[in-house]
């Protein structure tokens, strides 16, 4: 172990040797006109509501016995399922609601003996969820019911009280019924308070039941800057339920009303000369097909727009979209997306007015060149040597592969691209070139692990270890970080005259980190580099600045993981063994100790380390990284001093959106320089999850803080 910490009992010498590898989860180098990226990875297609069928689920069928039993079937035409909750939406505080008629069930009436009546199955269809925000339900199907593996829940009757002795007329009576919702495929215990009469030969049955979002996986929803829900829902019904031997139960519900296009009026924007030119630049690269954004919103043509035209015009006044979260403080930066004053007011004029259209609906919306990035020559592609298969006895694979690119002499690497085979599959993925020294030491352990590539945790690729964290034998190699690639990525290009050196012999290490959730395909994945040789140019080179995570549970919120200590064997377990020692080693590194943060139990934390600039040169590209509960980021440099300038703030950090961003004017990093690296934590952005102490580490559910600099060594 002293030989992996670099003969420090803290691990604080492997830390200072290591640090860059804790860029695993973000693109490192992107291009300057890049958008960003979400980090949510297996996300379904987003689908419009008109897109939606319109069919009654089905539900198992009940049998009448008897001459005293009377068969009932719900009508969905008459029929709905209402939920509510309470949001907070753009800073205001309401009520929000959905409603679905997709409702289908039988339920038998024993007319000489009402307590032996019997419910089926009712099931209800979640797809079918309509609100008064089409860009809400879009993405309450796609990121939390996910509603096109799971389209219908179900509840599962086991008793029913309250039944009469005898049915007298059309009296009503006050009922429970008790039994199991399955939402998601998650089954909890339920139970429904209803009045249930019998009218002009119907049942009517109108009652509610409260659920839990977390008991279902579905939240609390947070979307930072956008909305944030409670965990309470309200489920209400309104049943009417037929004698299908005398009535015609409709297989089908009523589709959504199709929305002509509105006549734009003298006083409205203009969509063709006001509106289109913002979406083009602002909106097209992210939610075109098959785009980072398309599975809430997927946006082609004038109609795609009009459709969603009080959510844009939401997400516009709240600053939601287009994303950029850093603020105006610090230094100025390049390719800033956020809309002015008067484009918002233009956007929600244009909502409000009816969203009319002055060109066709079918109207072509495309990205402009400036938002959908830069291509490059794929002057050579390395695919994984052979597909990898995963399991799902795995969820959060890592796995790394050697790629070679089979350089003939010294060249510099312009601009790459990394291409994921099983877009479902590939959560994110890290690159590291290896010099020559190392090739046999990684073919030996490539070769010594059945199938394609080897498991691989924390800190790969940058220290070439294996799942249980064993790195490969001293032979005189050294890797550097090239790449990393989230989902919504484009390719990258350096800035002209610069580029990342490559010799004869080297070799690329890869690790992706695959999130399985179902039987997963082979993957085979793909890198591509554009090469310049016979041309000298400047080198570049990224460092990473860090500060400790520590987030103590609170007060009041005991539990077998609030120990420190026990989260740290967890992870040991989780990760491999360098994983419990890189929190103490960015504790020594920054001169603190868990005991700094042993007061930071009222569920929100904060820290900071100032650490010497890694290397001099002009900035290129900076960024910053924590995970889910990241509350706010700064990267300051020489902070206190004179000299003191603010290199990036993110005062409302949000995991979906970790920009790259480039500073407008040139400036260097000078010798002598420091970085000081903050970051704020609050639980509340996750009220879902179980109490436990929280430490930097790998999983989506630990946290990080760092920043991430690159820059053009001087000349």
């Amino acid at each position: 172990m002293g030989e992996l910490a670099g003969d420090t009992p803290d691990g604080s010498g492997w830390v200072r040797r290591h640090w860059r590898f804790c860029a695993l989860m973000v693109p490192v180098f992107v291009s300057a006109v890049a958008v960003g990226v979400v980090m949510l990875a297996n996300r379904e297609a987003g689908r419009s509501t008109a897109e939606i069928g319109t069919a009654v689920p089905s539900a198992p069928r009940l049998q009448a016995v008897g001459g005293s039993e009377h068969l009932f079937r719900i009508d969905a035409s008459r029929s709905s399922m209402t939920y509510s909750l309470t949001e907070t939406l753009a800073g205001s505080d309401r009520t929000a609601t959905g409603t679905t008629k997709g409702i289908a069930g039988d339920l038998v009436i024993d007319e000489v003996a009402p307590a032996r009546s019997r419910v089926g199955d009712i099931v209800v269809n979640v797809e079918q969820l309509r609100s008064d925000q089409e860009l809400r339900d879009r993405r309450l199907r796609a990121d939390y019911l996910e509603s096109s593996r799971f389209p219908l829940a179900t509840f599962h009757t086991t008793t029913i009280e309250g039944l009469p002795d005898a049915v007298v007329g059309e009296a009503a009576a006050d009922i429970r019924l008790a039994g199991h919702l399955t939402i998601k495929g998650v089954a909890r215990a339920a139970s429904v308070d209803a009045k249930v009469a019998r009218a002009g030969g119907e049942i009517r049955i109108t009652g509610s039941s409260a659920i839990k979002l977390s008991d279902y996986g579905i939240g609390p929803i947070s979307i930072v800057g956008l909305v944030k829900t409670g965990d309470d829902v309200r489920l209400s019904f309104d049943v009417a339920a037929v004698d299908p031997a005398a009535t015609t139960v409709p297989t089908e519900v009523a589709a959504p009303p199709r929305t002509e296009p509105t006549v734009r009026s003298a006083e409205a924007p203009s969509f063709d000369r006001q509106i289109k030119p913002l979406l083009e630049s602002r909106c097209a690269s992210c939610h075109e097909p098959n785009a980072v954004g398309s599975h809430t919103w997927t946006l082609t043509n004038a109609r795609d727009a009009q459709s969603v035209a009080p959510g844009l015009g939401l997400v516009a006044s709240s600053g939601y979209m287009p994303p950029w979260p850093a603020s105006g403080k610090g230094v100025a930066l390049e390719h800033d997306r956020r809309l002015t004053a008067e484009e918002i007011h233009t956007i929600v004029a244009w909502a409000e007015s009816g969203a009319p259209l002055d060109v066709d609906p079918d109207t072509t919306i495309r990205a402009t060149r400036d938002a959908s990035g830069p291509t490059i020559r794929h002057d050579v592609t390395m695919r994984l040597p052979e597909p990898y298969q995963g399991s799902v006895e795995r969820a959060d694979d890592y796995r790394c592969f050697i790629l070679d690119p089979k350089i003939e002499r010294e060249s510099f690497i312009t601009g790459f691209e990394f291409s994921p085979d099983q877009t479902a599959l590939v959560h994110h993925a890290t690159i590291a070139k290896v010099t020559a020294a190392g090739r046999n030491d990684v073919d030996r352990l490539d070769a010594a692990t059945p199938g394609s590539g080897w498991g691989c945790a924390i800190g790969a690729p940058l220290t070439v270890s294996t799942d249980a964290g064993a790195p490969l034998p001293s032979s005189g190699a050294t890797t550097a970080q090239v790449s990393a690639w989230a989902p919504g990525q484009a390719a990258t290009s350096y800035p002209e005259g610069t580029g990342l050196r490559v010799q004869p012999g080297d070799l690329f290490l890869i690790q992706i980190h695959y999130h399985v959730a179902h039987p997963p395909p082979p993957d085979r994945s793909s890198f591509a580099i554009q090469v310049t040789s016979g041309t000298a140019l400047d080198d570049v080179s990224t460092a990473t600045y860090f500060a400790p995570a520590e987030i103590p549970c609170a007060a009041d919120h005991p539990g077998p993981l609030c120990d420190r200590d026990a989260v740290l064997r967890q992870l040991g377990e989780s990760f491999g063994a360098t994983a419990p020692l890189l929190p103490l080693g960015i504790l020594t590194a920054c001169g603190r100790s868990p005991a700094d943060f042993a007061t930071m139990t009222d569920g929100t934390a904060h820290a900071s380390c100032t650490q010497p600039a890694g290397q001099a040169g002009e900035i290129l590209w900076v960024m910053g990284h924590e995970h889910e509960i990241g509350a706010s980021f700064r990267l300051t440099i020489n902070a206190g001093r004179p000299d003191e300038r603010v290199l990036l703030d993110i005062p409302r950090w949000s995991f979906d959106w970790q920009l790259v961003y480039r500073p407008r004017d040139k400036f260097d990093l000078r010798p002598g320089d420091t970085i000081t690296t903050e970051c704020s934590w609050d639980r509340s952005l996750r009220p879902e999850r179980e109490p436990r102490y929280i430490t930097w580490a790998e999983g989506t559910g630990d946290e990080m803080c760092m920043g991430i600099i690159t820059t053009r060594a001087p000349r």
